[in-house]
C-alpha cells in the first residue's frame, strides 16, 4: 500500500515544477525569437538574439509577456475567480485568518489561545 503511493509522488509533477518548466519555455522561445501568437494563429518565423540581456530587453520578449499576460488574466477572469473566491470568503477567512486575529488579540492581552483552551489537560494528585 504504501509503495504504491510513493511511486505516484515520485511520478507527478508539483505547480511549481509546471511554472518553472513554463518560464524555462518561455524564455527558450524568447531566445530563438519566437512569436507565441504568431505560433499560434499558423505563422512561424525565428532569428537568434546574442546575449541574455538581449533576449530580455528585446521586443518579441515583451510582445511574448504581453501575450501570455493577457491569456493567463482572460483564464483567471473566465474560469478560476469565482472558484478561489469561493474558497477565499467561505473558508480561509473564517477558518483561518478570522481564528488567528482572534488568537493573536489574544496573545497581545495575555489569554490563552483557542489551542491552549482546546488541548487535553492531566491533572495528577498530589
Amino acid at each position: 500500500m504504501f509503495g504504491k503511493n510513493k511511486k505516484l509522488k515520485r511520478g507527478a509533477l508539483s505547480v511549481l515544477t509546471l511554472i518553472g518548466l513554463g518560464i524555462i519555455l518561455f524564455v527558450a522561445l524568447s531566445y530563438f525569437n519566437v512569436n507565441i501568437q504568431s505560433v499560434i494563429n499558423g505563422d512561424q518565423g525565428s532569428d537568434k538574439i546574442n546575449a541574455v540581456k538581449d533576449i530580455v530587453q528585446s521586443t518579441q520578449t515583451h510582445k511574448n509577456v504581453n501575450y501570455v499576460s493577457d491569456q493567463a488574466q482572460g483564464i483567471w477572469a473566465a474560469y478560476l475567480k469565482v472558484p478561489f473566491s469561493n474558497l477565499y470568503n467561505n473558508y480561509f477567512i473564517p477558518y483561518i485568518w478570522n481564528p488567528f486575529i482572534d488568537n493573536m488579540k489574544r496573545i497581545q492581552v495575555g489569554q490563552p489561545t483557542d489551542f491552549q483552551n482546546l488541548s487535553p489537560r492531566a491533572f495528577f494528585p498530589n
